[in-house]
């Protein structure tokens, strides 16, 4: 277990790092924020971008869609079993049914996961995981809206929901990232050699910077209120999440075990509650405890995660 918590370190230390910079005041959190928004805004769309134009679509990557269908699969699950979670333990309103099911199936994949799936099992960003990354939100924005909306009786209000929800996504730069680059890629368009060069540069400070930016926006948060749903929402985010995705990767779409283990651990990221990007309001009482008991939580939950893998 020792050696598992070394193999998680560098990627726990450099998100301290930049939630140390911050918590002593020798970055301002607007500087910080900033940091984040760049690495999520300029840095991994480019990053899609390129390696998009370069392979396109996966049909030629071995288990690309069911990596993609066992990650989303898994996350749909998740939603669901959070948002029962609610109704029937907690007793919730409507939108706080949504605000957990929504807790307890949206991780940081962006700027915790797909660093922590490269530094920690050294996955090809060439590879389907970058699809995870840039089609979250299309997939997860419009199941979340249908899912919330079923269980609140609101079926006919769907469309409009909808409708509401594709829009606000056409906005997202990782989503524009895939779609240019998978269109340039249909066209036959190749970048020429300087932006190319300029593009990989840029792309090879993505993991670090990204990581940093991660641990900066977690000082935006602050504990409060009760524990009892924070960790509710822990227990959905960091073991049911990932172990249905394990058991839909492994068993039903019979995956290869790396790719096992990159779905695994990319739904083993620790919640968002939905918000993890610089310049929301900062998440207090329950929601605050949500987000920081989650990156505490899965600490322990990488490393257990690692010492699976490596027996």
């Amino acid at each position: 277990m020792e050696q598992s918590l070394l193999i998680v370190l560098p990627v726990v230390g450099i998100a301290l790092l930049g939630l140390a910079c911050v918590k002593t005041g020798y970055l301002a959190q607007g500087a910080a924020d900033a940091v984040a928004r760049f690495a999520y805004a300029v840095i991994l769309p480019l990053m899609i971008f390129r390696t998009m134009i370069q392979g396109g679509w996966p049909t030629r990557w071995d288990n690309g869609v069911e990596v993609i269908a066992a990650y989303f699969i898994a996350a749909t699950l998740a939603l669901v079993a959070g948002i029962l979670l609610a109704r029937l333990v907690f007793r919730s309103s409507a939108a706080e049914q949504r605000a957990i099911g929504i807790g307890g199936s949206h991780g940081n994949v962006a700027l915790m996961g797909l660093p922590a799936v490269v530094m920690i099992l050294g996955a090809n960003l060439g590879q389907p995981i970058l699809l995870i990354v840039g089609l979250h939100g299309l997939v997860m924005a419009p199941v979340v809206i249908a899912v919330a909306a079923l269980f609140a009786g609101r079926a006919g209000d769907l469309p409009k929901l909808l409708g509401t929800a594709l829009r606000n996504q056409i906005r997202n730069p990782l989503l524009i990232a895939l779609a240019a680059g998978l269109l340039a890629n249909r066209l036959g368009l190749r970048l020429p050699e300087a932006a190319d060069a300029i593009i990989r540069g840029l792309a090879t400070a993505a993991v670090p910077v990204a990581l940093f930016g991660a641990g900066a926006v977690l000082a935006r948060y602050r504990f409060g209120g009760a524990l009892g749903k924070p960790a509710a929402i822990a227990a959905v985010k960091l073991v049911l999440h990932p172990a249905v995705a394990w058991l839909l990767a492994a068993k039903l779409f019979s995956l290869p075990g790396s790719w096992v283990w990159v779905v695994t651990m990319m739904a083993a990221m620790p919640t968002t509650m939905g918000a993890d990007l610089p310049g929301d309001k900062p998440a207090a009482g329950e929601a605050g405890t949500a987000v920081l008991l989650g990156a505490v939580l899965s600490v322990a939950s990488l490393a257990a995660l690692v010492y699976i893998i490596s027996m």
